[in-house]
């Protein structure tokens, strides 16, 4: 059971905590029965945003979860690491273009130290990947 005043303190914490834009895009893939939903649900409306849900189809194609988080202009990926490592080359190929994320945050999983090296390596300095 999350309590009213439990999400209310949580949607106050995370923000700042993570420092994130006013109104942020985020892009949500997970089921709705996963606690990470939550987060990403609540904290873009929350703060005048909005969630773009990917389909069924994308999900299954990094390559086009990608593409899809690119034509809606995405600020934050919020992504489980393995999900992250698959996603990754679709992600990198964005360096130079008009878009990229502003924030990557993972969670749920053990991340491994390479994968935040090779993004940073591949998209340069501007984009933040926080580990929760």
């Amino acid at each position: 059971v999350v309590t009213h005043r439990s999400l209310a303190a949580y949607l106050d914490a995370l923000p700042t905590a993570l420092h994130l834009p006013e109104a942020p895009i985020f892009l949500h893939t997970a089921s709705f029965a996963f606690s990470s939903s939550v987060r990403r649900l609540a904290v873009p409306l929350a703060l005048g945003g909005h969630v773009v849900i990917a389909a069924r189809e994308q999900l299954a194609d990094p390559q086009q979860l990608i593409a899809y988080a690119s034509e809606h202009d995405v600020d934050v990926l919020d992504l489980v690491p393995s999900y992250l490592r698959a996603a990754a080359p679709a992600l990198i190929e964005t360096a130079g273009s008009r878009w990229r994320p502003r924030m990557i945050l993972t969670a749920s999983e053990p991340l491994l130290y390479d994968l935040p090296e090779a993004i940073r390596e591949g998209l340069g300095a501007g984009v933040r990947l926080v580990n929760m």
